[in-house]
């Protein structure tokens, strides 16, 4: 038994309100709620050049035949956050969690709550995100995540009927 679409809608209204009708200093400036939960104010965010960690993955992906992805897939235009791989059309991503021993960037206090607020906002806005960090990059992790979002795809176009 699954859950149906209107009564996720159903439930994301409720909360909504109910969220907003007791932090009333979170609304917008018109007593409305934002239109998107990345609404955050935007920063700059170029392309960084292919870290070693994503090379692996790149290959291991390739030699299990995983879906096709979308590299750096900007998922929230003001605030410019990008997931390092997506499958837009079914909003899946893949993050590479890399550097998690250094204590700086992402692994660091700052940068962890950092990147719980971008993971929030894709939940939020209908995302499955898988994540995958440095010492993850097995067959066994990475074939895990492939067969993972392959049964998503299955289990969303079954849902489309």
């Amino acid at each position: 038994m699954g859950v149906r679409k209107t009564d996720i809608e159903r439930w994301r209204s409720k909360w909504s309100s109910d969220f907003l009708a007791q932090n009333p200093s979170l609304e917008g400036s018109k007593g409305t709620p934002s239109a998107k939960p990345c609404d955050f104010p935007a920063k700059s965010d170029p392309i960084q050049p292919k870290s070693p960690l994503a090379m692996i993955f790149e290959k291991m992906w390739s030699e299990i035949h995983g879906a096709t992805l979308v590299p750096e897939h900007r998922f929230c235009e003001t605030r410019k956050w990008r997931f390092d791989y997506a499958i837009p059309e079914h909003k899946l991503a893949i993050e590479l969690e890399g550097g998690i021993h250094q204590r700086k960037g992402h692994a660091s206090p700052e940068g962890y709550k950092k990147d719980c607020r971008k993971y929030n906002a894709a939940a939020a806005d209908g995302w499955l995100v898988f994540r995958l960090a440095s010492g993850m990059m097995t067959l066994d992790d990475v074939g895990f995540v492939a067969r993972a979002i392959q049964l998503v795809i299955l289990d969303r176009q079954a849902d489309s009927f």
